[in-house]
């Protein structure tokens, strides 16, 4: 396989129908797409049993699985030179596997594209993206390709031989800031590719979406906290009640600067505030029980 997209399937089923809808015209030889969803999610499951696809594929994760889990679960039953990851909340440009399929490889380990926000989107769709994705829209890295600190996860394509190089990073999941920091301690970089741009289209409840933030952010807590020793470790653990105002004062001063995004801050303001704290007693918790096997 030249490339294999991986699509991780949680929430927001009816996002699907058009995502593949785009795909259809983009699809060429060498070119498949896995549908990854969580075992026990029978609507994921359905959904993607009802839009079958020629050059589709559905694989099932562990039950109750987090979106990088799906990921991870996916990337192992890949074959091929490059694997891009994405999510059915992200529906894709005319010509965006054209721009996978193009994107510099050769030089980067990764390439990551824009994340816009989709018309129509409502608060709790805002909300979602002043959190995640403003870092990463075409306003915050500009229009020119260049190399990159970070990419988004939902929105990048990976050499897949580096990616076994560095399969201990994803063994619990595709937390793509820890696989990121493994192949830059290789000595591989990462860029960003403006064209290779995808749109932001909410499909989670806000009660979804909050519990995923307190369950990321337990993980986060809990691998930051075991990549720690001794005083350090302590210290991040009597700090955590204060991870709130820090990582709120960061996703709010972006938000400020985000001029095109900025409108709608106060209509997203209290679902941000929940998912902002969601996040924040998940990181909190997470950090007081290490992993037992770092």
């Amino acid at each position: 396989m030249r490339l294999c997209v991986v699509v991780a399937v949680q929430g927001g089923t009816h996002l699907l129908a058009p995502l593949l809808a785009r795909l259809d015209s983009q699809m060429e030889h060498g070119v498949e797409v896995v549908l990854a969803y969580a075992t026990g999610d029978t609507a994921s499951e359905q959904a993607i049993e009802a839009l079958p696809r020629p050059w589709a594929r559905k694989v099932s994760g562990p039950q109750n699985a987090m979106v990088p889990q799906l990921w991870a679960s996916a990337i192992r039953t890949t074959q091929g030179c490059r694997v891009a990851l994405t999510t059915v909340h992200c529906q894709p440009g005319s010509r965006w596997v054209a721009q996978v399929l193009g994107a510099n490889l050769d030089e980067h380990a990764g390439v990551g594209g824009p994340i816009e926000q989709g018309e129509g989107s409502d608060s709790v769709g805002w909300a979602i993206y002043f959190q995640r994705y403003t870092p990463f829209s075409t306003e915050a890295l500009g229009r020119s390709a260049r190399e990159a600190e970070e990419i988004a996860g939902d929105n990048a394509v990976y050499d897949r031989a580096l990616l076994d190089e560095v399969a201990p990073s994803w063994r619990t999941g595709f937390w793509e800031v820890d696989v990121h920091a493994a192949l830059k301690k290789k000595g591989h970089r990462l860029a960003f590719d403006p064209g290779m741009g995808l749109q932001h289209f909410n499909g989670y409840t806000a009660s979804q979406f909050a519990m995923q933030r307190l369950r990321h952010g337990f993980e986060f807590g809990r691998t930051r906290s075991s990549a720690m020793h001794g005083a350090r470790q302590w210290l991040y653990r009597g700090l955590s009640p204060a991870i709130p105002l820090l990582f709120g004062r960061k996703v709010i001063s972006r938000a400020l600067s985000h001029t095109s995004a900025r409108p709608h801050l106060k209509q997203a303001a209290p679902w941000l505030l929940t998912f902002l704290l969601a996040w924040s007693l998940g990181e909190a918790l997470g950090a007081q029980v290490p992993r037992r096997d770092q």
